[in-house]
């Protein structure tokens, strides 16, 4: 699902060879990635943490690459209606391929 939205973001912006200060979508998902990790909550689930990627961006891009997001996670199961159930178990959530409504 990284990748997904890495590439999407790379298409969207192009790839910065300068990993350090760079603006190119390689860039944008590590800055996503990274500041998603600050707010999750402990033990997240992937629901948890596809949350938190939508909320960084919000906070890093006023939310500029929200659809983008939702698609890359939709793609592999991750959509708007996906539940994670237990972040302690492999085998209660419930994958969905949606977008929420815009």
């Amino acid at each position: 699902m990284l990748w997904e939205m890495t590439w999407s973001l790379v298409d969207q912006y192009g790839f910065s060879t300068n990993f350090y200060t760079g603006n190119g979508g390689n860039n944008r998902a590590m800055a996503l990635v990274t500041e998603a990790l600050k707010l999750q909550p402990c033990s997240p689930g992937f629901v948890d943490a596809r949350n938190a990627i939508l909320k960084a961006d919000t906070v890093l891009y006023g939310a500029a690459n929200a659809c983008l997001i939702w698609k890359a996670f939709a793609k592999r199961g991750l959509g708007f209606s996906a539940t994670q159930g237990s972040s302690a178990s492999r085998s209660d959530g419930v994958q969905a391929f949606d977008i929420p409504p815009i």
